[in-house]
């Protein structure tokens, strides 16, 4: 599996969450991020419903979960790569995040994946992303920073550009394996009602004291590049952030939420759910939460470095694995 700069990326902690999960056949995976974990269980041989509601996360479901055997060849890079920019994305977006000359890479690349096979785009669009997150920053967001001159970056020019992209079709492709998968686009409990399986692995976003974690704004800029620059923006916003009515989940409402989650997993024999220690709720809470909707839960418990953050005070952590099973 490659790594993604991703937040709350389980790539780092797999041994720590798959041995939950083997060995069974089938698992639903609905906040799959970069499907780390979706992706190690269709390895193993598990059937996985990977989804999300997100469009980046799809996308990279659509390509290593739910695909099997398609690939981008020299053929579709370098059409990809042969084709024009409009000069549109700079127009809209201007020096925040990537230089000009970026930014008509990856317009004109965008523009080319209309013009692929169905079953290449996803893989296409991926590669695109990742590479728009490693061109901007090594944290992957586009909330921290709007000034694209700070010296910070890894991606200035137009070769630059080209290189990271070819780089990132060929780790796509390296991926590529064979499987049982489905790539899911939606709201999270609508996927878990809508499913049935062995393991309903959880990784919801982290609310605690210190930050809550909205992956619509820290990814929004992805959103828009796959929907090919036609999302209505934010003008009042420096970060561009696209109009969207969603459901942001903060302090004020984690704990409906996540008793909303748990209550609709009635097609479940296995409930694993990783978060943190410093998270809200407590641990004392999350466990009554599991006790009171008629599951019994153990809890696993593994020291992490957290990269993204900053704040020494959370940027060292504990991850938790709630395991839930049937009372």
């Amino acid at each position: 599996m490659i790594k993604f700069n991703y937040i709350g990326s389980k790539y780092r902690i797999l041994d720590f969450i798959i041995p939950e999960i083997w060995p069974a056949k089938t698992l639903v995976d609905p906040f799959c991020g970069t499907c780390s974990v979706s992706y190690e269980a269709k390895k193993l041989g598990i059937h996985v419903v990977s989804g999300d509601n997100l469009l980046y996360p799809y996308m990279t479901a659509k390509a290593i979960v739910e695909n099997n055997n398609h690939f981008l060849d020299d053929g579709d890079i370098q059409f990809l790569l042969s084709q024009k920019s409009t000069g549109r994305a700079f127009d809209i977006y201007g020096g925040i995040y990537l230089t000009r000359e970026v930014w008509d890479v990856i317009e004109a690349i965008r523009n080319g994946i209309e013009h692929i096979t169905e079953e290449k785009k996803a893989l296409a669009l991926m590669a695109l992303c990742a590479t728009t997150i490693y061109a901007h920053s090594s944290f992957g967001t586009f909330a921290c920073k709007t000034n694209f001159y700070d010296g910070r970056h890894l991606v200035y020019t137009r070769e630059q550009a080209i290189g990271a992209f070819i780089k990132k079709c060929k780790q796509i492709n390296s991926v590529v394996c064979e499987g049982s998968g489905v790539a899911v686009y939606g709201d999270a409990i609508e996927t878990i009602k809508n499913n049935r399986a062995d393991v309903l692995y959880l990784d919801p976003p982290y609310v605690t004291m210190l930050s809550n974690t909205n992956y619509y704004k820290s990814y929004h800029l992805l959103e828009n590049i796959i929907q090919n620059f036609k999302l209505e923006l934010n003008n009042n916003s420096r970060l561009k952030i696209p109009i969207k009515k969603q459901k942001v989940v903060g302090r004020s409402n984690i704990h409906k939420f996540l008793c909303d989650i748990i209550s609709s997993a009635i097609n479940y024999k296995k409930i694993l759910l990783s978060y943190n220690e410093n998270g809200i709720p407590c641990i004392d809470e999350m466990v009554s939460i599991f006790r009171n909707l008629g599951w019994n839960v153990t809890i696993k418990k593994k020291d992490i470095l957290y990269h993204r953050t900053k704040n020494s005070k959370s940027k060292t952590g504990r991850e938790l694995l709630y395991i839930a099973t049937r009372a």
